[in-house]
Formats: structure tokens, C-alpha cells, sequence
């Protein structure tokens, strides 16, 4: 019986340990992955209309609303593209966020830094630029301004 004991005590400290491992390498995973991610910015609350040009919508957003100098040339974009499931036609879903992948890190910086200045307007009061988040940052994220809010009031 002793001997079981002893052995049950060294499968849970095993179980323990690999336990350990899996959350080390799951953060590395993350870290890893949020890196992959830090010329990238989400853009969420843009009009979406068919058959138009991600990186066109991209470009009129960044130097015509933001209003950037000197502005944001097209090669300093990597890729644009929208994520999501495509809104159907008589779908009341939200529009698709757009993807902005920079060529630098400076560009995304640049971008940014003036998001700013989409809540000037009324007519860009709605859009949205966030960083690309993981999901587990963005979940850390969600967590800590609903913890804002609840403090504020």
C-alpha cells in the first residue's frame, strides 16, 4: 500500500510538472505570436462595399482621414485584407474588420499614433484602429477596460 502511495505521489508531481510546461509554452506560443503580429493593425467600423479594393479603402483611411505627413506611401503596405465571414445581402451583420500588415514597424507606429483623429469627425466617429492582438491579449484586453468602466462608475 505504501509502495502505491509513493507512486501515486510521483504520478501527480509529474502531472504537476508537464502541467508547469504546457502554460511555459503556451505563453511562448503567444509571445511568439504576438510578436509575428506588431506591424499590424486592426480596423473595425468601416463601410464595406462590394467588390472594393482593401488596399484602397486602406490608403483613403490612413492619409486622407488621418491625415498623415508625409503620408503613408502604398509600398509601405504589406497586405490588406478583411477577416470575417462575408456579409450576405440580407445579413444585418456587422462589416468585416480590415487586416492592415505594415512593411515597418515604423509605418504601423506612424498609424497609430493618430487614431486619434478618427473621433473628430462624424463621419469617421465609428472606425475603429486597434493593434492586432492575440486572443488572449485581446480577452486580457476586454478584461481590463470593462475593469475601467466598473471603476469609473
Amino acid at each position: 500500500m505504501t509502495q502505491l502511495h509513493q507512486q501515486l505521489e510521483t504520478k501527480y508531481q509529474r502531472i504537476t510538472d508537464l502541467e508547469k510546461e504546457i502554460d511555459s509554452l503556451k505563453s511562448s506560443a503567444d509571445d511568439l505570436e504576438q510578436y509575428s503580429r506588431r506591424t499590424s493593425l486592426r480596423v473595425a467600423g468601416l463601410h464595406e462595399e462590394n467588390e472594393e479594393d482593401p488596399c484602397k479603402v486602406a490608403m483613403d483611411l490612413i492619409n486622407d482621414h488621418l491625415s498623415l505627413d508625409p503620408p503613408i506611401s502604398i509600398e509601405e503596405l504589406d497586405r490588406v485584407h478583411q477577416v470575417g465571414p462575408k456579409k450576405t445581402e440580407d445579413s444585418t451583420t456587422k462589416p468585416r474588420k480590415l487586416l492592415m500588415k505594415f512593411t515597418t514597424r515604423r509605418a504601423c507606429r506612424r498609424v497609430f499614433a493618430v487614431r486619434w483623429r478618427l473621433q473628430s469627425s462624424e463621419a469617421t466617429k465609428k472606425i475603429f484602429i486597434n493593434e492586432h492582438l492575440t486572443e488572449i491579449r485581446a480577452k486580457r484586453m476586454w478584461e481590463a477596460r470593462k475593469l475601467k468602466r466598473y471603476c469609473r462608475s
